[in-house]
């Protein structure tokens, strides 16, 4: 699973952005430029309770699923010990941005007048970044209005507006 604590805010600023969001399947995380969202795993989805992760804490969930034999006892231990159910502040509503499966259209690069090279040397660079070995597949990069999406069975990214 991709650790999307890496798109949490560093800054102190807006505290609320140091912290992964879970609410139903979904794990969030922004720093109010980059939108990470993916689909937990089974049986994960039933371990990890809705509230808020810090990043730290969240990253060390997330390397508990990804070893190469994951104990779900320990997953539901660093739960127990990480989750807070309300910080202080206001989560902000991601909502609007998120694709719906219904609002997705094939994107065409060419037809928008993208140069593929570059396009595609940016998504070999966020590839890299979610921890994909550059394994971001072309068949599931969509257009939602004015956005350009990665959006797979476990993970959406939005890539870039268009303007």
């Amino acid at each position: 699973m991709i650790d999307i604590s890496k798109y949490t805010s560093k800054s102190e600023i807006k505290e609320i952005l140091q912290y992964v969001k879970v609410e139903g399947n979904k794990a969030m995380a922004t720093d109010s430029f980059r939108l990470a969202v993916i689909t937990l795993p089974e049986p994960y989805n039933e371990i990890i309770q809705d509230g808020f992760y810090k990043a730290d804490k969240w990253k060390a969930i997330t390397k508990e699923m990804n070893a190469k034999v994951p104990s779900l006892l320990r997953v539901q231990q660093l739960v127990d010990e990480a989750m807070i159910h309300q910080p202080d502040e206001t989560y902000p509503d991601v909502s609007r941005v998120i694709p719906n499966d219904e609002e997705l259209t094939p994107f065409d690069a060419t037809q928008k007048g993208i140069n593929i090279k570059y396009f595609y040397e940016f998504l070999s660079d966020v590839a890299q970044m979610v921890g994909e070995k550059n394994n971001l597949y072309w068949k599931y990069i969509q257009q939602q209005n004015n956005h350009v999406v990665y959006k797979d069975l476990t993970t959406t990214i939005i890539l870039m507006s268009l303007i």
